[in-house]
């Protein structure tokens, strides 16, 4: 098969999702209570760093910035 570089909410999207759900279970062990929605959207938007983009990027091409894990 063919390899190479992409980009874009294509590639993004599955790893945000991917991190949303370790914050859902950090708050749901954290307060032993179900999470909303809102609440995992807010860390995840708190928590995203832009200064770890090498090299640095513009805040309109980068959105929200790196996704982290808790």
């Amino acid at each position: 098969g063919r390899t190479g570089a992409m980009s874009g909410t294509s590639q993004a999207a599955p790893h945000a999702a991917g991190v949303a759900a370790l914050w859902w279970e950090k708050v749901r062990t954290d307060t032993f209570e179900r999470p909303k929605p809102s609440d995992v959207m807010s860390l995840m938007r708190g928590r995203a760093d832009f200064a770890a983009l090498s090299p640095p990027r513009d805040a309109e091409v980068m959105g929200q910035g790196l996704v982290r894990a808790p």
